[in-house]
């Protein structure tokens, strides 16, 4: 929702007139860079925490737990 009432604000402005198909590809983009930085930070805290069983760590707080 902020992203379309941003790109109604910007139109009415006359800043520039992007598509929303432009507007979800930056969008898109964005989101992908956002998580790449999120999953590389909690990478390196799990590191810098010294637990060697780091990688057995679920990702996914709903995560189902199905094989134990």
């Amino acid at each position: 929702m902020p992203v379309e009432l941003d790109f109604v604000i910007d139109s009415m402005r006359g800043r520039g007139i992007y598509t929303k198909y432009k507007m979800l590809f930056i969008t898109f983009i964005l989101v992908l860079i956002f998580i790449a930085l999120m999953n590389t930070y909690l990478t390196c805290r799990q590191l810098l925490a010294e637990n060697h069983k780091w990688w057995w760590r679920s990702s996914s707080p709903l995560d189902l737990k199905i094989a134990k």
